[in-house]
């Protein structure tokens, strides 16, 4: 897969938006699961023949199988902990683990935008005007969006609410109830989630398990294979052999399906093999 990807530049953004990126072809494979990040996304399909409207994925908690198709020709935005309320309202602060057309939020011009990325001449007017176009609909930059971001990257590094509140001038009980409400979860699982993400970020070829359950801080290994089944589904050992070159996106040999997949309308598997 080709990807391309960079952070924000109009500082409307600033707190709201994480990383812009467009993919420009799909894996060899045809099935992948994805990692769990807590992050929510923008994304927007655009290869030949795409039907699939443009849509909000919020976090997820958990790993999802989805079809490697969109790949081919995808623009994305990967938000800021508490971005999309910013972006599209409070309305979207629910929608953890869940799928939402853009159109629910933008109306017509969320196909507008899809015509938009499809026409650009490159990647790199394509994220430019992907960028431009949020930016238009956001209010002024929000510095407290910009410090509860901030926030939220420091709960996810599996910092105490007690000290991450502080440093933001809030009490842990105001914080608690501001990431509940702004991102859908706990402080507590995000920093599982950020714990997760940087278990998954070291496993080598050659992973030594009782080293890496100390080194992330679980109680034992027991510990962490429990962990790691909730969020994928898999043990840790399954996870590493089946990994390619990308930490989250894991490939799904055909084998794995009794019989073809039945998919949503964005490609995902709506009955896990």
């Amino acid at each position: 897969m080709s990807c391309a990807s960079r952070p924000p530049t109009h500082p409307r953004l600033e707190g709201v938006v994480h990383t812009l990126w467009v993919s420009r072809s799909a894996p060899e494979h045809h099935w992948e699961h994805l990692m769990p990040t807590g992050r929510a996304q923008l994304l927007v399909p655009v290869h030949d023949g795409a039907t699939q409207p443009p849509f909000v994925q919020g976090g997820r908690s958990r790993a999802v199988t989805i079809s490697t198709s969109s790949q081919a020709h995808l623009y994305g935005v990967d938000f800021a902990f508490g971005g999309p309320v910013v972006a599209f309202g409070p309305q979207a602060a629910p929608i953890v683990d869940s799928l939402v057309p853009l159109e629910s939020f933008w109306g017509a011009a969320a196909q507008t935008l899809r015509r938009d990325l499809r026409n650009a001449a490159d990647p790199t007017e394509g994220l430019a005007h992907l960028e431009v176009s949020l930016a238009a609909r956001l209010p002024p930059t929000d510095t407290e969006q910009t410090a509860f971001a901030l926030a939220c990257e420091q709960l996810l590094r599996g910092h105490r609410v007690g000290r991450v509140a502080a440093s933001v001038g809030l009490s842990g009980r105001r914080l608690i109830e501001l990431v509940r409400s702004k991102t859908g979860f706990t402080p507590k699982k995000l920093a599982r989630l950020g714990r997760f993400q940087r278990l998954v970020g070291q496993i080598d070829s050659h992973p030594d398990w009782t080293s890496l359950a100390y080194v992330h801080g679980y109680a034992d290994q027991a510990h962490m294979i429990r962990e790691f089944r909730t969020f994928t589904g898999m043990t840790p050992t399954a996870y590493w052999r089946a990994r390619g070159g990308s930490a989250n996106h894991v490939p799904v040999a055909e084998e794995t399906f009794n019989t073809p997949p039945r998919t949503g309308p964005y490609g995902e598997v709506q009955e896990a093999p």
